[in-house]
């Protein structure tokens, strides 16, 4: 099996667990101390069957693992595997996303994030590994982009076909949330967003390039419009098409979802899947590092705490 294909074959894995709702709020929970049964339902609000079956993916994919707080009872506590822990950058971006776009009615309950390290509130800032200056989503280019975008894309698909999982449909309900979670938690929609980051805007590509169900590319387009993700812009009349283009809204996401991809297939493949994008500030491949924006260290999780204001 080539390497390409291994490589593909992690992302399209990777994104069945970890593009979901229910998991992405699991995760967020754990990183902020919850870390037995009872507390994970309290804080997702997962029903017991739900939480037990991803729970049950996350020990089977190597991101948590049991232990045992209590012989007597045959009780356990899920503890990030070293795997794992390579996710809090990407939920605390998560969190940093809802705070920066919160709809109009949106209650901020998540707190504030202490870095012991250098003792004060820290929000997490994304950088180039390489020349460690921000990072812009202008300042990422792609060489040979059709070629490296067909090549993963078309493993995806293939691999896909091939295996059991697919996530839920959104339920209308879902729609008007303003967390991530529920926004961006399925593997559809986090490709439909990959493939618009390398630069894909019509329906029509969409749709070849994914190869998903034209209800279910409909589905999550309008999603995406609806919040502001997208904006849908007319380019022909009669019949009407339309180009789906990112906002600032959707660009601000580019972090996030990148890291996201960047950990799945780093773990497996061990080289980084971003190697093919290049950062043109400094001309080194690009590599993205999650920092504290106070002391510009990268933050582990033993040194955020989390505290309510």
């Amino acid at each position: 099996m080539s390497e390409q294909l291994i490589i593909n074959q992690a992302i399209a894995d990777g994104l069945d667990v970890i593009g979901d709702r229910w998991t992405l709020l699991i995760l967020r929970a754990a990183f902020y101390g919850a870390n037995r049964f009872d507390a994970l339902q309290e804080a997702t609000g997962a029903s017991r069957s739900t939480l037990t079956r991803r729970l049950s993916a996350l020990i089977e994919h190597d991101i948590f693992y049991k232990h045992p707080y209590s012989t007597v009872a045959n009780r356990f506590e899920y503890k990030f595997t070293e795997k794992g822990l390579g996710l809090l950058g990407p939920s605390l971006l998560a969190a940093k996303w809802e705070s920066d776009w919160k709809a109009a009615n949106y209650v901020d309950m998540s707190g504030r994030l202490f870095h012991r390290h250098c003792h004060a509130y820290m929000e997490p800032k994304v950088v180039c590994r390489a020349c460690k200056q921000d990072l812009l989503f202008e300042q990422v280019a792609w060489p040979q982009l059709s070629q490296h975008l067909e090549s993963q894309l078309d493993g995806i698909r293939t691999y896909n076909t091939q295996h059991r999982k697919r996530v839920a449909r959104v339920r209308e309900a879902d729609l008007g949330f303003s967390d991530l979670a529920s926004l961006i938690g399925d593997r559809w929609t986090l490709l439909v967003l990959i493939s618009a980051f390398f630069g894909v805007q019509r329906y029509d590509a969409f749709l070849t390039r994914l190869n998903t169900p034209p209800s279910v590319l409909s589905e999550r387009l309008k999603q995406l419009v609806s919040n502001h993700i997208f904006d849908k812009v007319e380019y022909q009349k009669n019949p009407p098409r339309h180009n789906y283009i990112l906002t600032n809204k959707g660009t601000a996401l580019f972090p996030f979802v990148m890291t996201l991809r960047q950990w799945v297939a780093g773990d497996l493949s061990g080289e980084n899947l971003s190697s093919p994008l290049t950062h043109t500030r400094c001309g080194e491949p690009l590599v993205i590092d999650i920092v504290c924006n106070q002391c510009e260290h990268k933050p582990w999780p033993a040194d955020v705490e989390f505290r309510r204001s």
